[in-house]
Formats: structure tokens, C-alpha cells, sequence
């Protein structure tokens, strides 16, 4: 479960039982909630389908990472890969690396770079100026989950 920040409102994106992305739009939060008032929850209207699709043998998704401006969300799969999609539902790029699942991707704050770490006990540190052509900058060895 992952959100984000697009066009004006919050993401909600997570994978659903059947391996499908699921990326609903929910309106930004209300004022934020004072010690002295009552709670409230913190989105005040309802949340829009925004996207629903999957990638043929993708249900064994592991994680998920919005970069910072919503355009481009990674997910981390089990066959030890990464899958890097647009909000569409387009897939932009397949990346190989590990050997084992890929058990977390995080993308760093400038959005051009994305780390992903697994099951091999590596992480990877991934060159994501252009998607389609990303590469592995450095691999680090020995992480323990």
C-alpha cells in the first residue's frame, strides 16, 4: 500500500488478491486534526477509481513505490524482478537484477534514482533518468531482512 501525491489529490495504490494494481483517487485531507477538536477522518470525500490493471503472471507482487511526483510507481515481484508502470497502467520497463524476490523498492527524492532490495541479500541502486533504459549504478552486498 503506497500513496502519493497527483494532480491535485492523493493516490492510493496497492495490489489486489488477483495480482492487479489498484490506484484509487482520494481527496486531499482536511484541516489537519487539533488536539482539542474531535477526530475526523482524515479524507472528507469518497475515492475515485482512478486505475485497475495487471500484467499477465503478476500476482505475486512483494512491494510497491510511488516516485515523488506520482508518475512513475515500481513494484517488486517474487520471480525477481521490478516492474515500473505509469499512473495509465502502461509498463515502461522490466528490471533484472536479483536472483531471488524482490522484497522492497524506494525511489530517492529526486526521483531519478530507485533502490531495490531482495531475498539474494542485495540491494540495488538503479539508474532511473530514463526508465526504459534504466541500469544498475551499484550493487551492495550482504543486507539481512
Amino acid at each position: 500500500m503506497n500513496f502519493t501525491k497527483m494532480e491535485h489529490a492523493l493516490t492510493h495504490s496497492f495490489s489486489g488478491k488477483d495480482g492487479s494494481i489498484i490506484i484509487w483517487k482520494v481527496a486531499t485531507p482536511d484541516a489537519k486534526n487539533s488536539m482539542d477538536a474531535p477526530p475526523r477522518p482524515l479524507f472528507s470525500k469518497g475515492a475515485e477509481l482512478h486505475a485497475r490493471f495487471k500484467f499477465k503472471g503478476s500476482r505475486d507482487m512483494t512491494s510497491l513505490s510511488w516516485n515523488r511526483t506520482g508518475t512513475l510507481l515500481a513494484v517488486g515481484y517474487q520471480n525477481a524482478t521490478i516492474r515500473v508502470w505509469t499512473p495509465e497502467g502502461k509498463l515502461l520497463a522490466t528490471l533484472s537484477g536479483h536472483s531471488a524476490p524482490v522484497f522492497d523498492v524506494a525511489w530517492s527524492p529526486s526521483g531519478d534514482q530507485l533502490v531495490s532490495a531482495g531475498l539474494d541479500s542485495l540491494a540495488c541502486v538503479w539508474d532511473m533518468s530514463s526508465p526504459q533504459q534504466a541500469r544498475i549504478l551499484q550493487t551492495l552486498r550482504g543486507h539481512r531482512s
